[in-house]
């Protein structure tokens, strides 16, 4: 994802994702470093936060609705961290009242913007998310063949549902044709030399309630094949091309496989 604050929104999502309550007594490591994290990255938030011309964006914002990615970090970092800083709830505020003149303020949002206002609390948009990932469902179950496009819709549509894992009750059991599409898919972007893109099915089938079945086992061993001497989880192909080297081949990597992987020893601490 291209962008100021793009490696800093990425961080804040998994963070949102690993400071779940579920994950303290299932992987108790993991929960405990994020939830550390969340607090430093917190501070950090709002000393950014305090130097910033809040309404200013509030303007932007209300009008751009593809601004909301860049400033995710924000309400991600606060849930994460279980905080409600000052500037936050000024933001929502402010952004609440500009889109209260708008008729259909949601009428062209992005899947971004829609996670944005959710989690700035100023609106349930439970309702376009789910039209937004059964529209995605469809095309993929039509379709012949699966792009990392349509399985890049396909994942972030389940995150957003599933607020990255914390509401799975919004998000319908994956069927099992959409369960075998996805994972013979994963397998084939991991032997690709995408774990990217493999940890973020493991992850999203997982959120909304897949089992851990062998085709998930067979993705999961090659994602956890994968860590080098550092731990860091190297892609050899795949990503944005507008993101740095870094991000797309380490960073961003990294990231997503320690979210899928937790997730599938949560469940398989919950089976």
């Amino acid at each position: 994802m291209p962008g100021k604050f793009g490696p800093l929104t990425e961080l804040s999502l998994v963070l949102l994702a690993l400071t779940a309550p579920k994950y303290a007594v299932s992987v108790p490591k993991v929960h405990g470093w994020a939830t550390d994290l969340a607090h430093a990255l917190g501070r950090e938030t709002t000393r950014i936060g305090a130097s910033l011309r809040w309404d200013r964006y509030e303007a932007k914002l209300a009008c751009d609705r593809e601004a909301g990615l860049a400033w995710m970090f924000i309400p991600a970092t606060e849930i994460a961290a279980g905080v409600s800083t000052g500037f936050g709830r000024r933001l929502a505020a402010g952004l609440a009242d500009r889109l209260s003149g708008d008729r259909d303020p949601i009428a062209t949002a992005t899947q971004d913007y829609l996670l944005f206002l959710e989690l700035l609390g100023v609106r349930d948009c439970t309702k376009e998310l789910d039209d937004h990932l059964r529209f995605i469902v469809e095309r993929i179950l039509r379709q012949a063949t699966l792009g990392c496009p349509d399985l890049y819709d396909a994942t972030h549509a389940i995150f957003y549902l599933t607020r990255f894992g914390r509401l799975p009750d919004r998000c319908k059991r994956p069927s099992a044709a959409l369960h075998n599409r996805l994972c013979a898919a994963a397998i084939r972007q991991a032997d690709e030399g995408d774990i990217d893109l493999a940890a973020e099915i493991v992850a999203c089938l997982l959120y909304a309630g897949s089992p851990l079945d062998r085709q998930v086992g067979e993705i999961t061993r090659r994602i956890a094949a994968g860590p080098q001497a550092d731990g860091g989880i190297v892609n050899t192909r795949g990503l944005h091309p507008a993101v740095s080297e870094s991000f797309r081949s380490r960073y961003h990597p990294t990231l997503v496989a320690v979210m899928a992987l937790a997730e599938v020893q949560h469940a398989a601490t919950a089976a």
